[in-house]
């Protein structure tokens, strides 16, 4: 009798709780799916927003750029030219006050733009002639030509369109920056140099620092060949290949990334 009771005991259990534990695990792996694809639904969109934001704010430098570029007394080379420093070590902010006119005006522009901006690092021009001159200005310039950096040479070869420098590394401060130049023309319409404005990387890595996805997720900012220009989570891995890094990131990226 007791073997009767415990087997139909042990029948009813199955019926009823078997297909509740089925239902349950189901349910809850629904649950899951669903929680997961609204996560990356929202990180997604978040994603997006960032992309979009950081877009807008290198069309910003890059209009400011334009502005300097257009800026009359740049075109009017007759009023004075841009010191050179094919010699001995000196300081642009120094020399730019001494030397008073056009350039002194120029230099009254570089650093309105750079003491309004905290996230700019520099502010500068080189002309065809050699002639250099850079807000702050601070750093000291011996044999230098501004006409043998890269910087010069794609503002003259990008048709009078700002360009978007790479990331690129400055002994002068030791620091990482990307840049956003721009050519202009003298009054006879010819070309007479190239504009800049660099943004310091430590802006870009403050504002994406400021960005998280849940509790663990960050944000990385990759150029096209790979490079890292900034990492949320991890700033030393700032400007370091991918292949540098730690295999999950680096096979995740040429996963979504096939060359």
């Amino acid at each position: 009798m007791t073997s009767i009771k415990t087997k139909l005991l042990a029948a009813f259990l199955c019926t009823t709780l078997l297909p509740v534990i089925i239902v349950a695990s189901l349910t809850l792996r629904n649950v899951n799916e669903d929680a997961e694809k609204r996560f990356l639904d929202a990180s997604s969109l978040d994603i997006s927003i960032v992309d979009h934001s950081f877009g807008i704010f290198f069309d910003l430098i890059g209009d400011q750029v334009s502005m300097m570029a257009d800026y009359p007394i740049l075109a009017e080379t007759d009023k004075g030219a841009i010191s050179t420093y094919f010699g001995e070590g000196r300081k642009p902010s120094e020399v730019a006050m001494a030397s008073g006119g056009r350039e002194q005006r120029l230099f009254e522009l570089f650093s309105a733009i750079g003491n309004n901006n905290p996230m700019l690092g520099y502010v500068y021009m080189g002309d065809r002639h050699g002639g250099y001159l850079e807000w702050p200005g601070t750093y000291s310039y011996g044999e230098w030509d501004p006409r043998k950096r890269p910087w010069f040479d794609m503002g003259r070869n990008g048709n009078y369109e700002v360009v978007r420098r790479d990331g690129y590394y400055w002994e002068g401060d030791n620091s990482v920056y990307v840049s956003m130049l721009k050519a202009f023309k003298n009054a006879r319409g010819e070309f007479e140099g190239v504009v800049a404005i660099d943004v310091s990387l430590k802006s870009l890595t403050d504002m994406v620092q400021e960005i998280r996805f849940g509790e663990t997720g960050f944000i990385m900012a990759i150029e096209g060949d790979g490079k890292v220009l900034v990492d949320g989570s991890n700033p030393d891995n700032n400007f370091k290949s991918l292949s540098d890094l730690d295999a999950p990131i680096s096979s995740q990226y040429r996963h979504r990334n096939p060359a």
